[in-house]
């Protein structure tokens, strides 16, 4: 494709450190909530200097939440972007899944 790919799980592993500081002041589950909405803060805004350059952009995320979806179409509003595909990947088999996820 010779694009930009950017991963939103590459954002999220880097704030690893973070996460334990945040530990002491808040709860697990904040904490990850906290990062993990950091983490498409900062692939967003990633992708829409990209498309502000005129570039082709693969953004690879959970899209866990609608909101993370109506962002990306916000995104590829505000930027210009004429098309934005989105690939749902779903396992044939859950159990092998959770077993690589788990790794």
């Amino acid at each position: 494709l010779n694009c930009p790919l950017i991963d939103k799980d590459d954002v999220r592993d880097s704030t690893a450190t973070l996460q334990h500081s945040l530990l002491p002041l808040t709860s697990p589950t904040t904490a990850i909530q906290l990062l993990n909405d950091l983490s498409y803060e900062a692939i967003w805004r990633i992708a829409s200097t990209q498309l502000g350059l005129g570039l082709n952009v693969v953004i690879d995320s959970p899209l866990s939440r609608r909101a993370h979806l109506d962002r990306l179409l916000q995104l590829q509003g505000s930027t210009g972007a004429h098309l934005v595909v989105v690939v749902e990947c779903r396992p044939q088999d859950e159990a092998e899944w959770r077993r690589r996820l788990e790794r």
